[in-house]
């Protein structure tokens, strides 16, 4: 089994590399779903009132 995949690998090579890229885009989606569903709580926005002063 080991000897006829590296025959595959070695017959065509860019397999290796859709492979490979294959897998890091499966780790970015991990990554993000994982950031999403372990996000930091929303921190409310507080409005403050802007003053003006009178520069006349």
């Amino acid at each position: 089994m080991l000897l006829s995949m590296r025959k595959i690998l070695f017959n065509r090579p860019w397999l290796l590399v859709v492979g490979l890229f294959g897998s890091f885009v499966a780790l970015w989606i991990a990554f993000i779903v994982f950031a999403v569903k372990h996000q930091p709580p929303q921190v409310p926005m507080v409005k403050r009132e802007v003053i003006q002063h009178g520069g006349d």
